[in-house]
């Protein structure tokens, strides 16, 4: 009796071993996105933000939605009208995506240099990416005897809510209508119209701004060089800019369970 008992025992111990062993994590997510720009009228000067992140996907719920955990570092640092703008730190969190929507909760500590102010707050966020080729409806334009590569309409944003009130509820984010226009040596040129926001309810002063913009991209690979020429309204500072800007920008992801 005690013998089969402790047999029954083993190979509940051995199924059970089995189990967790064949179960894994469905990947190891991480990415890293960010810019360097200048703003050649000098009300923001120069500029870089940015964000590091590197996530775990658990689980694959119903409806196709995937579960994740994840630890990043964000910032967001400019030369002029730095105050309530400049700002880093890390932050742990988990969201919820299904295709271009992500939704979650994260918990950051952030530093505010020229306010010598540091916090500990929860931010729930949503966010979205999405790109289309248009051309299967407007058709391509051409350029001499040949026509775009493509007519690409995108669309990136950022809506949170800083539960502790430095920031508050805000978004961020664009709208983008480009053509792809030829490709040489990997590099994409395109031109593009575009309407880009930042906006928040708390300490608004040096960081809402929106307004349209009209340029020239060149892409290749994960990085991608713009030079537009920008209308921007700065609602709490009552000013309204026209100018050009240059800016350099990355996005690059990977999955270290696939290596």
């Amino acid at each position: 009796m005690i013998l089969r008992a402790g047999g029954l025992t083993l190979a509940l111990l051995s199924g059970l071993a089995a189990s967790a062993a064949a179960y894994a994590p469905l990947g190891y997510p991480g990415s890293t996105w960010g810019n360097l720009s200048r703003d050649l009228d000098g009300l923001e000067g120069n500029g870089t933000m940015g964000n590091i992140r590197q996530g775990v996907d658990w689980a694959k719920l119903p409806g196709g939605v995937t579960f994740n955990t994840f630890g990043a570092y964000r910032w967001r640092f400019r030369s002029e009208q730095r105050p309530y703008y400049n700002a880093a730190g890390p932050g742990v969190g988990f969201d919820f995506s299904r295709g271009p929507l992500a939704a979650g909760l994260d918990l950051s500590w952030v530093r505010y240099p020229e306010l010598s102010r540091d916090t500990r707050d929860f931010l729930l966020y949503g966010s979205w990416y999405r790109r289309w080729d248009i051309s299967r409806w407007t058709g391509k334009p051409y350029w001499g005897l040949r026509s775009a590569l493509a007519v690409p309409f995108s669309t990136w944003g950022r809506v949170e809510y800083d539960i502790d009130g430095v920031e508050g509820a805000g978004s961020q984010g664009w709208v983008k209508q480009g053509i792809d226009w030829v490709k040489v040596q990997g590099v994409i040129l395109n031109t593009f119209a575009s309407y880009n926001w930042r906006l928040r309810s708390d300490n608004q002063k040096f960081y809402n701004a929106h307004g349209p913009a009209v340029g020239v991209q060149f892409d290749r690979g994960p990085l991608n060089l713009v030079l537009d020429y920008n209308w921007r309204s700065y609602p709490q500072l009552q000013e309204y800019t026209r100018t050009f800007g240059l800016t350099l920008t990355w996005y690059y992801g990977w999955d270290l369970k696939r290596g």
